[in-house]
């Protein structure tokens, strides 16, 4: 009986799965992020120059203010009742996922009809896979 009633109060407690997740794991992100700004900056040395270095520094600056802005509408959310998305998909990135699906059917295309080795199939499916894991890390949870 105590099972079936979870659903039940689930509803009645407004309770929204994953939310309280998300925004920890964009904390403890954050939380790396900033980390490695600091390693950059303190202890990091590279023979390349200033230049890679600053390269280096934007990069996770840049992974830093977007993560703080997901991590303050998470905040947002847990004080209103209707939700702002977190994470808003950009038009590179629908263009990106568009791409993505086209890349993948041309490699089945090739594949069948046995155009290229499996070798070379299955390593350029392999960089696929990455650029796709990479994207899915920016888009919203629902579209995934």
């Amino acid at each position: 009986m105590q099972g079936l009633s979870l659903p039940l109060l689930v509803r009645l407690l407004g309770v929204k799965p994953g939310s309280n997740e998300d925004k920890e794991v964009k904390e403890l992100q954050l939380y790396i992020v900033n980390s490695t700004l600091h390693f950059i900056d303190e202890e990091f040395s590279t023979g390349s120059g200033t230049t890679f270095k600053e390269q280096l520094k934007e990069k996770y600056e840049n992974s830093a203010r977007r993560l703080t802005r997901e991590i303050r509408t998470h905040r947002k959310n847990e004080k209103k009742e209707e939700q702002l998305p977190v994470v808003i998909v950009t038009p590179m990135q629908d263009a990106q996922v568009t791409i993505g699906k086209f890349q993948r059917e041309l490699l089945l295309k090739l594949h069948k009809e046995g155009t290229f080795s499996d070798m070379a199939i299955k390593e350029a499916e392999r960089n696929m896979d990455i650029d796709e894991l990479k994207l899915n890390q920016l888009l919203p949870k629902e579209n995934m």
